[in-house]
């Protein structure tokens, strides 16, 4: 009888480590149980290796890891706003807008058109390419910024243009005030032709300044191929090696220039 209750006994401890091995297995696929020593271990080790990344300054492409509908009131630079007007025949209707928070002057923002000159060569324009979070794409565009409280927007786009690129040049003209996206927004901005010496000597060696947070890349393209760069920016060989889509506005000009 002894023997009966040890073989028993034996029996329903097999069976419960076959559960308890059963039950790990499925918690494991699930997520549910890991090694403590080996996660703090990886943690540790991911915090180190982030640590260094951000020394060493960027290793890979930008990218978006999630979307988020936030509410408006934690906005800090746009707002939107439901507009309320009256149409020809008199109709009462409704549009949604977002506008800028941030206008500090008559108009938002400047865009620059730098042209880059040396003796004996043919004339650049300078561009830029950064991440858009809101197209996820990187995007060769003109050299851009927001006119500071006080500034002209000669005064933004001479600013802009040495922060973003490091070269400094001449004004040659401003443009009125015209509106970005005129369905969807308030947004404004004046265009900055501004005329690059290469041979100058603040010129030879020009040093970027861009705010924290700002990856920016700086693009000579000969005016005579502006064209076809933005038509294909692929065209365009780029040191992140890294798809790029043309800002509409580069676009227009450079279809202008080749008509």
């Amino acid at each position: 009888q002894r023997q009966q209750e040890q073989q028993a006994a034996a029996a329903a401890a097999e069976a419960d480590k076959g559960r308890m091995n059963r039950l790990t297995s499925m918690m494991r696929k699930s997520g549910g149980v890991r090694r403590a020593s080996g996660g703090e271990k990886a943690a540790g080790k991911a915090a180190e290796s982030a640590s260094a990344k951000a020394d060493a300054g960027p290793t890979q492409l930008a990218r978006i890891v999630r979307g988020d509908i936030a509410k408006t009131s934690e906005f800090r630079w746009i707002r939107l706003k439901k507009i309320f007007y009256t149409d020809e025949k008199g109709v009462e209707r409704q549009w949604e807008a977002a506008e800028r928070t941030t206008r500090r002057a008559d108009a938002d923002a400047v865009f620059i058109i730098a042209m880059l000159h040396k003796a004996g060569k043919e004339p650049e324009v300078l561009l830029v390419s950064q991440f858009r979070p809101p197209v996820d794409s990187y995007v060769l565009e003109f050299p851009a910024g927001l006119i500071d409280k006080g500034e002209t927007a000669g005064d933004a786009g001479l600013r802009e243009l040495m922060e973003e690129t490091g070269y400094t040049g001449t004004i040659k003209q401003v443009s009125p005030i015209v509106v970005a996206d005129s369905g969807m927004t308030n947004a404004n901005l004046q265009y900055v032709h501004i005329d690059v010496d290469l041979d100058a000597p603040e010129n030879l060696n020009p040093k970027a300044r861009p705010d924290e947070g700002e990856f920016i890349e700086s693009h000579r393209v000969p005016r005579n191929r502006l064209f076809e760069v933005a038509s294909d920016p692929s065209k365009l060989q780029t040191k992140r090696n890294a798809p790029l889509v043309c800002d509409a506005r580069l676009f227009s000009v450079a279809m202008g220039l080749g008509m």
